[in-house]
């Protein structure tokens, strides 16, 4: 009757919802269970098992220490290479620079030169063409006693007025006119 004596003496509680206790799962970390194994085990046993574990998580904590120290080690390698990579690829890119602005002027010179090019080739045959209207041979323009390779004035040169070894007349595509027009002219 003790028992429902003290029982009878504690404050009551208040109502309280019982419908999820039922239902928890109990979960206890490892902690707990570290202070429940010693009423189970004797005092020597435990401290066994916990120098035990506490040397194996020694062991664990220096493997990871060696594999942060090689990762350190490693990442620092690469930092140093990445580095180089940067410093190879900026010079790459200069130098790829240096060969676009040396190729791009070559272009601009190459298509002034055809330009420059192009306009003596107008400018040859403008000249050619001017002499072939204005110097025809002729003979009764003058040049019948000049050498091969002169003009009238003596200069050696080219000589337009032979064409195939034929010496053609003058005013080609001048209209003959008729005799009747010529007496009255």
């Amino acid at each position: 009757m003790e028992n429902g004596s003290f029982i009878s003496n504690a404050p009551r509680k208040g109502l309280s919802d019982i419908t999820n206790l039922q239902h928890q799962p109990k979960v206890l970390t490892q902690d707990a269970k570290l202070l429940l194994q010693p009423a189970s085990l004797g005092s020597k046993d435990y401290i066994n098992k916990l120098q035990q574990e506490n040397m194996m998580l020694m062991k664990v904590l220096a493997d990871r220490i060696k594999v942060i120290e090689l990762s350190g080690i490693e990442l620092q390698k690469l930092r140093i290479n990445f580095e180089k990579f940067q410093q190879q690829n900026l010079q790459l890119a200069q130098a790829n620079n240096q060969l676009l602005l040396e190729l791009n002027s070559g272009k601009d010179r190459l298509k002034a030169l055809k330009h420059e090019l192009g306009c003596k080739n107008a400018m040859l045959k403008a000249i050619k063409s001017e002499k072939k209207a204005n110097i025809v041979a002729c003979p009764t323009s003058g040049n019948e006693g000049l050498k091969e390779g002169t003009n009238k004035y003596g200069e050696a040169g080219e000589s337009l007025n032979k064409e195939d070894g034929d010496y053609k007349p003058c005013n080609t595509n001048r209209r003959r006119q008729s005799k009747t027009l010529q007496g009255f002219v």
